[in-house]
């Protein structure tokens, strides 16, 4: 039931976080590397500089507790940016396993 979602930072996709995901694969965690919005394979081509991002990091978390609702969830994220919206999304998430 461990879960992690790595956020990529500025200017970056989810395959310069497959490093972190694959140490954390191989301890036994479920993996989440999305891209954000405007980067890697994301639709879209508009940068919300962590405001929009923050709401789509709750999708993810909903997306993981939906398929499993025991999921305590790890957010690792990579830079200011990243880093900035995974702690607002923190204070406005709901779920206690953050």
């Amino acid at each position: 039931h461990r879960w992690v979602i790595c956020v990529h930072g500025f200017s970056d996709s989810h395959i310069s976080m497959g490093v972190y995901g694959k140490h954390y694969h191989e301890a036994g965690w479920n993996v989440l590397l999305p891209d954000q919005r405007g980067y890697g394979n994301s639709e879209g081509n508009c940068v919300g500089w962590g405001f929009n991002e923050r709401l789509d990091l709750v999708g993810w978390i909903s997306w993981v507790v939906r398929r499993d609702p025991e999921a305590e969830i790890l957010l690792h994220g990579r830079s200011h940016r990243a880093d900035g919206h995974r702690r607002r999304t923190a204070q406005k998430c709901e779920s206690r396993r953050l």
